[in-house]
């Protein structure tokens, strides 16, 4: 999202919604595309809560959904977010992704607390994803 459009998405939500002073208001943002200008910005029109999709770190399920990013860009995003003020981040890593087998559920739960042990987010979340059919 361009900066304008995070004020027109934000001016959108309170022209429709009414937000309570210690209201909680996330959004969900991509470590490989989010920069410390956009983070400003989300901080700056009232955003505080922020819910990083991380997805995955394993190279074949990256290559299945088309997401590639490193633990790295997690962990500047986050350090970033928190230098802005964010208190409230999630790291979020979903399970039943194509090209997952349960044999590395492991290694990625080792990944994730590893990313957990460097950044100490708020939330560390754990999404179960579950495919449905598509019906025409």
């Amino acid at each position: 999202m361009t900066i304008e459009e995070i004020e027109r998405l934000f001016h959108q939500i309170t022209d429709r919604f009414t937000i309570l002073p210690d209201a909680e208001v996330a959004i969900e943002i991509d470590p490989r595309v989010t920069t410390a200008e956009q983070i400003e910005k989300l901080r700056d029109v009232g955003f505080n809560r922020l819910s990083m999709g991380i997805q995955d770190f394993t190279p074949v399920v990256q290559a299945a959904i088309g997401r590639w990013q490193t633990l790295q860009q997690s962990e500047a995003l986050y350090r970033t977010s928190r230098a802005y003020g964010f208190r409230g981040i999630n790291m979020d890593l979903i399970y039943g992704l194509p090209n997952k087998p349960w044999s590395t559920l492991l290694i990625r739960l080792m990944k994730l607390f590893a990313c957990i042990l460097i950044a100490s987010p708020s939330t560390a979340m754990l999404i179960s994803l579950r495919s449905a059919p598509i019906r025409n």
